[in-house]
């Protein structure tokens, strides 16, 4: 399938975001610089995957133990390993919202039906990864990893750079944030898909409105 221009992706995501209650204004276009190889999505997924888990309570030792023998430590970014050996409360607390960045990352994967920018990632989708607790090898997870077609891909994560702007936005003018998720929702599937799309390093992520 030929890849749409940045016109074509800005309509089906103008298409998402209106009926929600996002009506931007006009804002430069989004056009998609490469999409990361699949192996590397699902490598990343895992290792967001086990910082995740320790920030809703799992163990700092144990998360780190099973990212080093599944050779997945190294893609952990810099603050997610700082925060593995000695993070604070505040950035545990933090990154609690990155269970949203892990649910765009699996849906891009194929894993999960629906990015719904309606209502939050599913309660039971951490049920598709190891567990953790005891050890479950990872050879099982997403595979073949494959992702999503880039049309599909392009337009989700331009609609998320339009929620970020009205959420931004209403937030500097007083007005009624959109309808559908909150904003740290937005602001985590967007940097995962703003990565997987891009070049920048996970901390590098760039999210101007």
């Amino acid at each position: 399938m030929a890849s749409k221009s940045p016109t074509e992706i800005r309509t089906e995501a103008l298409a998402v975001t209106e009926p929600i209650g996002c009506h931007p204004r006009e804002l430069p276009l989004s056009e998609v610089v490469t999409l990361r190889p699949p192996p590397a999505a699902r490598k990343r997924c895992l290792a967001l995957f086990a910082v995740v888990a320790v920030a809703f309570g799992l163990d700092r030792q144990t998360a780190r133990h099973w990212l080093e023998r599944e050779n997945l430590y190294s893609n952990c970014s810099t603050e997610e390993r700082r925060f593995l050996k000695h993070g604070s409360d505040d950035e545990r607390d933090a990154l609690r919202g990155s269970v949203e960045a892990l649910w765009a990352l699996a849906w891009a994967l194929e894993l999960v039906p629906s990015l719904s920018w309606n209502e939050l990632c599913a309660n039971d989708f951490i049920e598709l990864f190891p567990d953790l607790r005891v050890g479950a090898s990872s050879q099982t997870f997403a595979q073949p990893a494959r992702l999503r077609d880039v049309n599909e891909l392009s337009v989700a994560t331009d609609a998320a750079f339009l929620l970020h702007h009205c959420h931004v936005a209403s937030r500097l003018e007083g007005r009624s944030a959109p309808n559908g998720v909150p904003e740290y929702a937005v602001w985590n599937r967007r940097r995962a898909l703003e990565w997987l799309t891009g070049t920048e390093e996970w901390d590098e992520v760039s999210l101007d409105t």
